[in-house]
């Protein structure tokens, strides 16, 4: 681009030479005139770059799509009041739910909208509807998901602008988000993936947010393996977020889903039930023989050993106990405790006993089920 800059030094040249206008008269007062000849021959240059770049240069006021830096710094508050940034939310998809890092894949589409006076095409001078604008082109509220892992947006990001100057944005964004799971219910539960936004930019004196309407709901027919969706709704009425300088506007998107649960009461929890059962067949056996109630008592206890490592991969990790870690532990209990009587009542069998082990059984033989029962109806709530 042609700066004035580009003249002041033949000027200066000139003003120490006013006698010697003529190029060739320059040369012969020069003191130097090789030099002086390169010198001149320089500035000739720059001067003509510069006014064949001026030239040719198109005129941002020519572009109907240009927006002055000016515009793009400051958000459009009126009379001091926030700017309202209406946020709607399509769930497409929810991936994954991964128990053990407790966190979620979804697929979104957020849609936001905001208006901005400046871009009105009657104080803009004229509409800004046929343009399509970056995110350097236009004022925009930097609404970021502060829960996320790792997110691939789908597509390039256009702002579009009204007539009325109301700014919109329509972002694709597949995403990974932590969030806390409770699985105290597990398999039970109901579980609240929440999707956290946050503009770290301003604070809520500068942005607000609200819940677009309109735009927020789930894709027809959208099923989430191993899960139910029961709900889907955001949330503008959270507590901004605290940061270490100052506070910013928040808004949350929750997703409501129950976990089906018949695939762990078949696969799990009816099997268990069976090692239990057999583990108590032991007491409808002589105590006289030895052998037979110990092999039944020893091959339950191996057989829930081996239940017991296939489990381990579909139970959560966490540091608590699940209603499916208090089933599995009383079932583990109720089991050894059968092999514990079988040892009872089979030393008191070549003690001369016989009558006691008989009596010992008898009650076992109704304690023990009840026993179960009643786990099963604390840890189920059945």
């Amino acid at each position: 681009m042609f700066v004035w800059s580009d003249l002041s030094f033949p000027i200066r040249l000139f003003r120490l030479y006013p006698q010697a206008t003529p190029a060739s008269a320059l040369v012969t007062n020069l003191r130097f005139k090789p030099l002086g000849f390169a010198l001149l021959l320089l500035c000739v240059a720059i001067f003509a770059n510069g006014v064949a770049s001026a030239a040719d240069a198109p005129s941002v006021q020519d572009d109907p799509c240009f927006i002055p830096p000016m515009l793009t710094r400051n958000p459009p508050r009126s009379n001091g009041q926030p700017v309202q940034v209406k946020i709607g939310i399509l769930l497409i998809d929810v991936v994954e739910i991964d128990d053990v890092t407790e966190s979620f894949t979804a697929d979104l589409k957020v849609r936001a909208r905001w208006k901005d006076p400046r871009l009105s095409a009657a104080a803009f001078g004229h509409s800004l509807e046929n343009c399509r604008f970056s995110i350097e082109d236009v004022w925009n509220p930097d609404i970021q998901p502060i829960n996320q892992r790792g997110t691939v947006q789908k597509g390039k990001l256009q702002y579009l602008v009204a007539s009325d100057g109301s700014v919109s944005v329509v972002a694709r964004v597949f995403t990974i988000l932590s969030n806390p799971l409770d699985m105290h219910d597990f398999p039970f539960d109901t579980q609240h993936l929440r999707i956290q936004f946050a503009s770290m930019k301003y604070n809520p004196n500068e942005v607000t947010f609200i819940t677009d309407e309109a735009r927020t709901g789930r894709l027809e027919g959208l099923s989430i393996p191993g899960w139910r969706l029961i709900n889907n709704f955001s949330d503008d009425t959270v507590a901004p977020l605290q940061g270490a300088v100052r506070d910013h506007p928040r808004f949350d998107h929750l997703i409501v889903i129950e976990r089906q649960s018949s695939y762990y009461v078949w696969k799990f929890i009816v099997p268990l039930c069976f090692i239990v059962l057999m583990a108590s067949g032991v007491f409808w056996l002589n105590p006289a023989g030895v052998p037979t109630q110990i092999g039944v008592g020893t091959a339950s206890v191996f057989t829930l050993i081996a239940f017991l490592l296939g489990l381990r991969v579909v139970l959560p990790r966490v540091p608590y106990l699940t209603r499916m870690d208090e089933l599995v532990l009383g079932a583990t209990v109720l089991v050894f405790l059968a092999l514990l009587e079988v040892i009872i009542t089979s030393r008191m069998a070549q003690q001369d006993q016989l009558q006691r082990a008989h009596l010992i059984d008898r009650y076992a033989r109704w304690m023990y089920p009840l026993a179960f029962v009643a786990l099963l109806a604390y840890t189920l709530k059945l």
